[in-house]
């Protein structure tokens, strides 16, 4: 197995609800139109930009990089990769090797649900506890990973007071630690992670982070973690910026929440879909889909992985990396400079506790096969998911 069904059928999304061709809204009104008339409705728009960015979870890491160079010419570098409350010295280089899952002898999982998060890597864990005999637990939601794992129930507290027995299993060569978004996207994330940390350390475990996108990743390796999206929203409502630029579908982000956003700021969306977001925008600017460029993303290993372009973006659509340095061109009149990496916080002890009276929940509310703004686009993942409904699935 090297690909999951989200993705081996989710493909008739490149057909569907593509945006092909830039458009502005004037009032009410949304006109399709060239790509010189946009990028100049964008340039007149403000003497002196200030700008900022929400970025989607599918993003690839060479548009990524563009993009945030983009907001560093501009002086503004305020964009939001990564979901809010993550915390900013989390490790890019904490990622699972699937080698070393496989052959383990016990995994703790906090906070994650990787039947869901990640299949591959969860079919890993199926044969490690199969063929290996790994010893698995569960703290967080419980739910039916497809092979036999300990429940050890949802409380935080659990974490720092784990059982002896489970404490004892997890010491040694061949032990990891998994967590997940469920634990490092809450409020009191920074204490949860010191947590794990603390008991990889007590227990000689290996501790990883399972990212649910790669995109994320992309961001931590970028050192991308410059604010929280709530922060550069609030901003935008206030009237404070004059751009606010939307890559792609940030997950937390609604078309409720721009209707909010003052008239004084312009909204461009950039995406490849007539999503909600899309809709509320006032100019759209068409991108190219993952099938449509040569870009670099990285697996759930953090290894970095190049791509093909196979075909070309429909109609007028333009690769990711060109629209950022057009944008550069026209709003500082110079060309799109190569990214400097912003430097990973270090780590510091954390000014929060665990919080012990929140349940873990599970990061993921959608169904499996809607998970992310692609798959909501498929006919197919709408048809399945109404389909397993209909079962009581």
């Amino acid at each position: 197995e090297w690909i999951a069904d989200t993705s081996r059928f989710a493909y008739d999304a490149l057909t569907c609800n593509r945006l092909g061709t830039p458009s502005v809204k004037k009032g009410k009104i949304t006109a399709d139109t060239g790509w010189k008339d946009a990028l100049e409705t964008i340039r007149t728009h403000a003497a002196t930009p200030k700008a900022a960015m929400l970025v989607g979870p599918l993003m690839a890491e060479s548009d990524l990089a563009a993009a945030a160079s983009l907001m560093q010419v501009l002086g503004s570098p305020t964009i939001a990769a990564l979901p809010d409350h993550l915390p900013a010295n989390l490790p890019a280089s904490a990622t699972p090797n699937l080698v070393e899952l496989e052959k383990a002898k016990a995994i703790l999982l906090i906070g994650t649900n990787p039947r869901e998060e990640a299949p591959l890597l969860n079919l890993r864990l199926r044969k490690a506890s199969l063929k290996n005999k790994a010893q698995i637990f569960n703290l967080g939601t419980p739910a039916d990973l497809t092979y036999p794992a300990e429940q050890l129930g949802n409380a935080p507290a659990t974490l720092t007071k784990l059982p002896k027995p489970t404490q004892d299993a997890l010491k040694g060569e061949g032990s990891h630690i998994l967590i997940g978004y469920g634990a490092l996207t809450r409020k009191d994330a920074p204490a949860m992670l010191e947590a794990a940390q603390a008991l990889a350390k007590k227990t000689g475990a290996k501790l990883s982070i399972l990212h649910p996108t790669t995109g994320y990743l992309s961001a931590l390796h970028l050192g991308i973690h410059t604010a929280e999206s709530s922060k550069i929203l609030a901003q935008a409502q206030k009237g404070i910026l004059t751009h606010l630029f939307i890559y792609g579908d940030p997950t937390s982000l609604t078309s409720a929440m721009l209707a909010k956003v003052a008239p004084t700021t312009q909204i461009i969306y950039l995406g490849t879909h007539k999503t909600p977001l899309a809709t509320a925008a006032t100019i759209c600017l068409p991108t190219a889909a993952y099938t449509e460029k040569s870009a670099t993303y990285r697996n759930v290993e953090g290894t970095l992985q190049t791509t093909q372009q196979a075909t070309l973006p429909p109609h007028n659509a333009r690769e990711d990396k060109d629209i950022f340095a057009k944008l550069a061109e026209i709003l500082t009149s110079a060309p799109l400079p190569a990214f400097t990496p912003t430097p990973q916080a270090a780590p510091k002890k954390s000014a929060t506790e665990v919080n012990t009276k929140a349940p873990l929940t599970p990061y993921l509310t959608a169904p499996l096969y809607l998970a992310n703004p692609f798959l909501q686009q498929s006919p197919t993942m709408h048809k399945i998911v109404q389909d397993t409904e209909g079962q009581g699935a």
